[in-house]
């Protein structure tokens, strides 16, 4: 049975992969991180860039939902 932090994001019309805030994908947490906040969330959470998605991550088992729960939505 495959988890759900295994699953391969869905992809949209343009053929982008459609990955939203909140989704644990091959075991990163996506985060909504405003550019003023990046420095911040680098700090606190080890927050990384995932540049074709266009969203910041962490490591999802090292990172708690509660822990940045500001950045997901």
């Amino acid at each position: 049975m495959i988890s759900a932090d295994q699953l391969i994001p869905t992809r949209d019309a343009t053929g982008a992969a459609s990955i939203r805030p909140g989704d644990v994908i091959h075991g990163r947490l996506y985060l909504n991180v405003p550019y003023g906040e990046k420095g911040e969330a680098k700090a606190l959470l080890k927050a990384r860039w995932d540049k074709p998605n266009g969203l910041w991550y962490v490591d999802a088992e090292r990172v708690s939902r509660e822990q940045a729960v500001r950045w997901l939505f």
